[in-house]
């Protein structure tokens, strides 16, 4: 989670305590914006799905399926 400072700096906070003082720094009647950001898993950056899908052709070009298969 992160919000944009008076300096137009990003801040990242995690607790109660940083989204405390990050609200206490608005103007009375201003508006905190936070951005999320969703963590991306180490093991889902560096490894692919490459399943392939016996059995099962493309139906455009009838070759293998392979990777996630929707159904």
């Amino acid at each position: 989670l992160q919000y944009t400072d008076e300096d137009n700096d990003r801040i990242t906070f995690s607790s109660d305590n940083e989204l405390r003082s990050a609200l206490s720094a608005v103007p009375l009647g201003g508006t905190l914006k936070v951005y999320v950001k969703p963590k991306v898993r180490k093991s889902e950056e560096a490894t692919p799905n490459t399943t392939v899908h016996t059995g099962i052709a493309c139906d455009g070009c009838q070759g293998s399926v392979v990777g996630n298969r929707y159904k």
